[in-house]
């Protein structure tokens, strides 16, 4: 027999094969699998409900002596004003672009400026190829939240895209 010829005849072998599993399968109903309603609320969930707390004591408890030492404002503006430690806080800005040409970055920092923004340049010079990379930034906030809210203003605002970043050098 030719090749083509056995091929189309194992291939309907392999049809009528199917079909005579499946279509059975099918007309009584053995493949469908049916999903139980499920209840509004589990069985073993039992509802809370609330505790009422009876208040013992109408005074409040004495300060101990380091405490009251330090009720005085002047003296707790002094303390809160003392740095904590010498390292210095994180400071957020947005990096917008990064340009290889230093007039882009000014024609973009220009631009935010008018918008509103407090945009800077950062230049950052690259050891192995001596290139210079100019960085167009916003801010910088004093914390992640604020960036947060600067980053979502800038999209909305001027319809541009960055990411928050800690380093903040300024050239």
């Amino acid at each position: 027999m030719e090749t083509i010829l056995k091929q189309r005849l194992i291939g309907a072998a392999v049809i009528i094969a199917l079909a005579v599993v499946l279509v059975p399968m099918v007309l009584d109903g053995a493949g469908i699998h049916v999903i139980p309603d499920i209840p509004d609320q589990p069985a073993y969930v039992t509802k809370r409900t609330a505790k009422i707390i009876k208040v013992v004591h109408d005074k409040v408890p004495d300060l101990p002596n380091s405490a009251k030492r330090l009720s005085r404002p002047d003296e707790q503006r002094a303390i809160s004003s003392s740095p904590k430690s010498t390292k210095p806080d994180k400071r957020w800005s947005i990096q917008i672009a990064s340009f290889n040409v230093s007039d882009n970055a000014k024609l973009l920092k220009k631009k935010l400026v008018d918008a509103g923004f407090k945009a800077y340049i950062a230049k950052k010079r690259y050891k192995k190829t001596g290139k210079i990379a100019y960085r167009v930034r916003i801010g910088p906030e004093n914390n992640q939240f604020e960036a947060r809210k600067l980053l979502a203003r800038l999209k909305h605002e001027v319809m541009l895209n960055g990411f928050i970043t800690t380093k903040n050098e300024v050239n």
